[in-house]
Parts: structure tokens; sequence; C-alpha cells
């Protein structure tokens, strides 16, 4: 008679998940979690209570500026007038150099 021994059950895999994380506590603008554990039950899936450590990678948009611009008068705006601009620092300078529009 033979036998063969389950390595799995004896060393379960070590699986990673990452799960997407919204603007909360944990990430001031949302992020991803990521757990990692052993697969206990073998069935390919990192499950809540497998999980043994969690990290976080949070997401750092760049800050939009706004400036205001004053117009000459033209045929768009004959009397003249204000456009407001704003767009992502791209650049993190804090300038007022907007580099895209949104």
């Amino acid at each position: 008679m033979a036998g063969c021994s389950d390595d799995l059950a004896e060393n379960p895999l070590e699986l990673t998940r990452r799960d997407p994380v919204p603007a909360g506590p944990q990430c001031p603008y949302g992020g991803a979690q990521f757990s990692t554990g052993r697969d206990l039950n073998d069935d390919g899936v990192l499950e809540d209570d497998e999980v043994r450590s969690v990290s976080y990678t949070c997401s750092d948009p760049a800050p939009t500026l706004t400036r205001d611009r004053v117009l000459d008068s033209s045929l768009t705006c004959p009397a003249g007038g204000i456009a407001t601009e704003s767009g992502v620092d791209d650049d993190r300078d804090g300038s007022s150099k907007i580099t895209r529009s949104t």
C-alpha cells in the first residue's frame, strides 16, 4: 500500500489579495489594501479569515490649482471679462502655471 503526502496541507501557499480602498481614514484619497496570508483550505482564494497581515498603498493626487485671468475686449467678450482656469499641479510646485486644464 502506498500513500502520498499532501504537501500543500502541511505547507499552504502564501497568497496576496488586492482590494480597492475608498477615500476614508486609511487613505484620504483612496488607494489599495494588500492582504497576505496562507491559503489554509487550498481553494486558491485568500479569504478574510486567512489574512495574517494588511498594508495600504494610498493614492496621492496632485493638487488642483485655479487662477483668474483678465480678458481684454474681443469678439467673444466685447466688454472684456475674467476667465477662471483650473488644472492639475503636475510638478507640485504650487505655482499658478497650469499644465493640464480641467
